[in-house]
Order: C-alpha cells, then sequence, then structure tokens
C-alpha cells in the first residue's frame, strides 16, 4: 500500500490539508486491518511505520540531498535559490535555501 502512497511523492505531493488527510485516511484504514483494537499511534509504533507526512518530508530531503551532490540531473533553480542566510544561526549556510515564487 505505501508504495503507491508514496510513489514520485517529490513531485506530487499534496500542499492542501484535505489531499493530505485523504491520504492519510488510507495509510489509517490499511493499518487498521493489520493490527485491530489500538489507536493509530501504536499501530504506527507497532509496525514501525513513520506518517505520510513524516516520510514525504524524508523523502524530500533526501531528494535535496542527491540534488546537491550532483547525483540527479534536475535543474532547481525555478524553484529553490540559496539564501545564504538562515533567520537563525547555522554553521553552515550553504545549505539554507529559500522557494522561488514564479
Amino acid at each position: 500500500m505505501r508504495p503507491h502512497l508514496e510513489y514520485a511523492c517529490e513531485v506530487w505531493s499534496p500542499l492542501q490539508d484535505y489531499l493530505v488527510d485523504i491520504l492519510g485516511r488510507a495509510l489509517r484504514r490499511a493499518t487498521k486491518v493489520i493490527t485491530k483494537h489500538k489507536p493509530y499511534g501504536e499501530r504506527l509504533k507497532d509496525l514501525k511505520f513513520l506518517s505520510l507526512v513524516s516520510r514525504r518530508n524524508y523523502f524530500n530531503l533526501i531528494f535535496l540531498l542527491k540534488r546537491r551532490q550532483g547525483l540527479c540531473e534536475i535543474d532547481l533553480s525555478n524553484y529553490l535559490e540559496p539564501s545564504g542566510s538562515a533567520s537563525y544561526k547555522l554553521r553552515n549556510t550553504e545549505l539554507c535555501y529559500k522557494t522561488r515564487y514564479t
């Protein structure tokens, strides 16, 4: 079930809350079939799953790391730009990006 919900999530990850909820409900139902009569948080712990939102954030970070290291040839200059500084103190400001709205 999860591979279908997470396929290419770096590209199509939903931003609207109602779409995130729809995907989350699918995972909730699937985990309920496997482990019954437990709250959702306990089911995730028992199955050693992360929530879909957490996994999408994880995959987004992996994608950005691969792009930064030159392991994929996708141009993100239309979407991200190096900010050079952060609103909070970091040791390495090369890793700070801000979104570019076009």
